[in-house]
Order: C-alpha cells, then structure tokens, then sequence
C-alpha cells in the first residue's frame, strides 16, 4: 500500500478492519521521521541545547 509506505508503515505490516478504518488510520499516522524531528525540537526547547536538525534526520536514523 503506497499511502502505508509515505508513512512509514513496513510493506508486512497488516492492518485490521476494513478498507475505510484502514485509510483512516494511515491518514492519522505521524510518519517516525516527523515524530523524531518534533521530539528533538521540544528536546531542545526544554534543555536549552541545540540540534543540527539537518544532521540528525539524515539516514540512516535510528532504528524504529
């Protein structure tokens, strides 16, 4: 599923319900690679240190 894959969803990963719940929840998604630069952004503005945000996106990232 290609809209799965945008998100970030492995290619086995198996949804349950039908095709409506399922367009939903992938539409809900936070795609990990957003849900990481949002958590290094409150990070920094919580401790006060900064992040090359550039840098720590590139791949490979951390594993999920």
């Amino acid at each position: 599923n290609g809209r799965a894959r945008l998100q970030g969803f492995p290619d086995d990963w198996v949804f349950c319900c039908t095709q409506h719940p399922q367009k939903r929840q992938i539409g809900n998604a936070l795609p990990p690679v957003m849900a990481l630069a949002v958590g290094l952004a409150i990070y920094s503005a919580l401790t006060g240190l900064d992040f090359d945000h550039a840098q720590a996106l590139q791949p490979p990232l951390p594993a999920q």
